[in-house]
């Protein structure tokens, strides 16, 4: 805090109780906002088989600044995510920060399977769905960043 934080941004979670155990933590220690995300992957339920609809109903009742889904298999699964939170919750800020795809091997590289322009148009849908706070997980580069930010009207090139 006395660095300038603004913000404890708590993310790719996957255990509800161990969210609430990390917000009842950081109230201890400080003031400051909270925000959260979980991972949402196989059948858009996190690894520990949290549903986005399990996972709003349990975490808006801890006063959090937003909700959401980071990292995960991409955006196709993020928005998913965010559709069913926002089918509980209309008043919720969501947050969501998919990957950019998925990895894969080439040429002795790991690169992403969504590229700039695919992510931008995902970065849409995901606004649309109503996310109020977009951006970028693993595979994110500057690039993607930057085309989201277009695409979303924040930046002009």
């Amino acid at each position: 805090v006395e660095g300038g934080v603004d913000l404890l941004w708590i993310e790719t979670m996957s255990d509800l109780d161990e969210v609430e155990a990390v917000v009842e933590a950081a109230r201890d220690v400080c003031d400051l906002e909270v925000a959260t995300t979980l991972s949402f992957e196989t059948k858009v339920h996190t690894m520990m088989g949290v549903s986005p609809t399990q996972a709003i109903e349990r975490l808006r009742n801890l006063g959090l600044v937003a909700i959401g889904a980071n990292c995960g298999t991409g955006s196709p699964d993020a928005e998913k995510a965010i559709e069913a939170m926002r089918a509980v919750d209309s008043d919720v800020a969501l947050i969501a920060k998919p990957n950019a795809g998925l990895p894969q091997h080439s040429n002795g590289e790991i690169v992403y399977s969504e590229g700039a322009p695919e992510m931008a148009e995902h970065a849409r849908t995901l606004s649309d769905l109503g996310a109020s706070l977009i951006g970028g997980c693993c595979g994110s580069t500057p690039d993607h960043l930057r085309a989201m930010a277009v695409t979303l009207g924040i930046v002009t090139r």
